[in-house]
Order: structure tokens, then C-alpha cells, then sequence
């Protein structure tokens, strides 16, 4: 009796380590499927909320990074990628047609270039590396330790 305990005790642990192992890996693989927001390293922002991303990336209040005068450069994706469409929605609360109408609409009345559309995420972050105002989203499983030398995170989309 006291065998079949014990092997009994022995399984279900067995089993319990599985199972928190194979949640740990799910979390894992989604936390770097996460889409985040990145900034050119030398920018002085360390963090940003939703609204200050957004207000940032449309360029509504201010068109230069505060304390560094440089103009800001969001990014765009060609196209309608599943990273454009999770942006869109949770932090500029737009549809696809929403946010090329306001581009549309800033180009002419306030003379602002609509932001640089880019393939994939490799090209953002290069963007964002090789200019200082950039700023984009990207999957965190992007990034590579390389990268983070040279741009940072600032706002994970949940």
C-alpha cells in the first residue's frame, strides 16, 4: 500500500511539473509574441502610456521629441498585417480607413508627411535604429540583444 503511495505521489508531482512547465513555455512564447512599441536609444522617453503613444505617433500635439528637437518619425506596415490591425485598434482606437483618412487630412491641412511604410519588422527596427524622432511597433520575438543596443522598448500592447 504504502508503494502504490508513494508511486502515486511520484506521478501526480511528475505530472504537475509538466504541466508548469508547459504554461511557462506558453507564456513565455507569449510575451515574446507581444507587439511593443520601440524608440531610437538616444530618445530621452524611457516609457510611454497609450495616450502619449498615440498622441506621439499622430503627431497631434507636438511634432518634435521633447527636450531632444527632433522631429517625430512614426512608422507604418504595408498593407494590413495583424501587427497593423493590433495597433490600430488598441492604441489609436482606429480602423485601417480611419487612420489613412487622418493621414490624408494631416498631409494636407498641417503639411505632415504621412508615416514611412515598412514590410516587416525587421525594417522597422532598422528605421527606428538609423533615426533618432523614429518610432514603431515590432513583436518583441523580433528584437534581437543586438537591436536592444540600439532602440528600447517603451510600451508593450496588451
Amino acid at each position: 500500500m504504502k508503494k502504490i503511495i508513494v508511486i502515486l505521489s511520484v506521478l501526480i508531482g511528475s505530472l504537475m511539473l509538466v504541466g508548469f512547465e508547459q504554461a511557462n513555455q506558453r507564456t513565455q512564447e507569449t510575451q515574446d509574441n507581444e507587439l511593443v512599441v520601440i524608440l531610437n536609444k538616444a530618445n530621452t522617453l524611457e516609457s510611454m502610456s497609450t495616450a502619449q503613444v498615440k498622441l506621439f505617433y499622430l503627431r497631434k500635439i507636438k511634432k518634435r521629441w521633447p527636450k531632444m528637437n527632433k522631429n517625430i518619425l512614426p512608422t507604418d506596415r504595408k498593407g494590413t498585417p495583424a501587427e497593423k490591425q493590433e495597433f490600430l485598434s488598441k492604441v489609436l482606437k482606429m480602423s485601417s480607413a480611419e487612420f489613412k483618412r487622418y493621414n490624408v487630412t494631416a498631409q494636407y491641412q498641417y503639411a505632415t508627411m504621412p508615416p514611412q511604410a515598412m514590410a516587416s519588422d525587421k525594417e522597422v527596427i532598422e528605421y527606428v535604429k538609423k533615426n533618432v524622432g523614429g518610432i514603431g511597433y515590432v513583436r518583441k520575438s523580433s528584437l534581437s540583444s543586438g537591436d536592444l543596443g540600439a532602440v528600447k522598448i517603451v510600451f508593450t500592447i496588451e
